[in-house]
C-alpha cells in the first residue's frame, strides 16, 4: 500500500502532496526494514543461521540507509542502496516460500 501511495503522490506536485509522498516513502521503507529484522529470530530457531543473519545485515543496512537519507546530500544514493538491500531481500524470501511450498507439496 505505501508503494501506491508513493506512486500516486509525485513530488513537487504541492508542499501537501510532498509531505504526503514523504509520510508514504517512510513508511515503507520502515517496513522493509522492521519485516528483515522481525524475520531473523523465527529463521534462527527454525535452523536457517545464515538466512537469519543476512536478514539482520540487510534489516541494518536498510535502516542506517534510511537514517542517512534524512542527513545525507547523497540521499538518493542511501535510498536506492536500502530499497535495493530490501527488495533483494524480499524477493529471496518470497523465492524460498515457494521453494519450500513446492516441496512440501511433493512430499
Amino acid at each position: 500500500m505505501a508503494t501506491i501511495a508513493v506512486a500516486a503522490l509525485p513530488l513537487e506536485h504541492s508542499a501537501a502532496m510532498d509531505t504526503w509522498h514523504g509520510v508514504a516513502a517512510g513508511t515503507g521503507y520502515v517496513s522493509i526494514a522492521a519485516l528483515q529484522l522481525a524475520s531473523a529470530r523465527p529463521l534462527r530457531e527454525t535452523g536457517h543461521p545464515r538466512a537469519a543473519v543476512l536478514a539482520s545485515v540487510g534489516g541494518a543496512v536498510t535502516a542506517a540507509s534510511l537514517a542517512a537519507t534524512t542527513v545525507s546530500d547523497a540521499n538518493g544514493f542511501f535510498q536506492r542502496l536500502g530499497l535495493t538491500v530490501g527488495d533483494v531481500w524480499l524477493v529471496a524470501a518470497g523465492l524460498a516460500l515457494f521453494r519450500a511450498g513446492r516441496a512440501a507439496r511433493r512430499a
